[in-house]
């Protein structure tokens, strides 16, 4: 185990909650599965990270 200050959900959270997050200058990195929404990865300041 190893200690790290990131904040993580369990599910995605919702668009506004992403926006909010992004405007406080967090990092946003959501995991790119195939069911991931279109809208969520054209927000400003998302990335996405491919996890095989």
């Amino acid at each position: 185990m190893f200690y790290t200050n990131a904040i993580v959900y369990s599910q995605i959270p919702d668009t506004t909650k992403l926006k909010e997050l992004n405007q406080q200058s967090y990092k946003i990195i959501l995991i790119d599965k195939p069911n991931l929404p279109e809208y969520y990865r054209k927000i400003k300041g998302t990335k996405t990270l491919k996890i095989e």
